[in-house]
């Protein structure tokens, strides 16, 4: 077996999975064949090739940024690929649907509704994921496609191309929203207060209907710098969107907070642009193991 083979099978065997850009693949290998050092004459041994082949896997593993996802972040990553595959919905759209969930018997059930526009346009997305396998439904599902086929804002329902032109048009969406609001309104003139919540004070955050306190990390929590790296990364990695793009985004807010168990949490979020649309993208990680805990995208406004 010549030396060429055998790199050749040392790639193949233990390199699969490492990407190399167009042509870069016979470069290393020619490189490491001392094809492009005509003055070398004496060629490498197999040792040498596989010592090569070890320094590279090495490099290449530094320079990625490791992220763990945790159950949770794993389970509404599973539910939005279900909404994307059943309905179209993309991560701008679906950005105008912040959820809530549950988890009884194992089955984990999100609800999806829109905050931007309202609900009797767009219906409301529910989700189950159970033993890693996710389900969605709208609350449309019985009316016929044909109803907001065409797009047209002036559809009864909204459906993802309705969602797609309200981006595109927020100013002509809301004014539908609106009216539908007033109507709210004239059918039942007299509301009923809700129970009010406590304002949070400074320096304080909800989340998963925690009340979290803006605090400084401590000796064992990550450093501001390595939680944005890995932010990017995460976000990078779950919606395919290129860091470099990510990186060049102004950065908004990095927070680190303190839960009410006393573990830390680094609260991230950034504005980047999902195909030409402004979005925040918000990622929490736990403070000191990196965890990506929640990582959402926000879109359209507050209607």
């Amino acid at each position: 077996m010549n030396e060429k083979r055998a790199l050749k099978r040392v790639f193949d065997q233990h390199l699969s999975s490492l990407r190399f850009q167009p042509g870069s693949r016979q470069v290393v290998i020619n490189r490491t064949l001392g094809k492009e050092a005509p003055v070398m004459k004496k060629k490498m041994s197999l040792a040498m090739v596989f010592a090569l082949v070890l320094a590279l896997m090495i490099v290449t593993a530094l320079a990625a940024v490791a992220v763990l996802h945790s159950d949770n972040a794993n389970t509404v990553n599973l539910a939005r690929e279900a909404l994307y595959q059943k309905y179209g919905l993309t991560p701008e759209t679906l950005g105008m649907f912040p959820y809530e969930g549950s988890e009884v018997n194992g089955a984990y059930t999100l609800t999806w509704t829109c905050n931007t526009y309202h609900a009797s346009l767009t219906g409301i997305y529910v989700t189950v994921v159970k033993d890693g396998v996710a389900t969605a439904s709208w609350s449309y599902d019985n009316v016929d496609p044909s109803v907001y086929a065409s797009g047209a804002l002036s559809a009864p329902v909204w459906g993802q191309r309705q969602l797609e032109a309200a981006l595109r048009n927020p100013d002509v969406a809301s004014e539908y929203s609106r009216a539908l609001d007033q109507q709210d309104r004239e059918n039942n003139p007299i509301e009923t207060l809700g129970h009010a919540s406590e304002p949070l004070a400074d320096g304080e955050r909800i989340w998963q209907d925690e009340i979290l306190h803006e605090a400084q990390p401590g000796a064992n929590d990550l450093t501001a710098e390595k939680a944005y790296e890995i932010a990017v990364q995460a976000f990078a990695e779950d919606f395919g969107i290129d860091r470099e793009a990510l990186t060049a985004s102004a950065l908004q807010d990095e927070t680190f907070l303190l839960r009410e168990n006393g573990r830390g949490v680094w609260d991230i979020s950034f504005d980047v642009m999902l195909n030409g649309v402004e979005s925040e993208c918000v990622v929490r990680l736990d403070g000191a193991t990196g965890e990506v805990l929640s990582i959402d995208v926000l879109t359209g406004g507050n209607g």
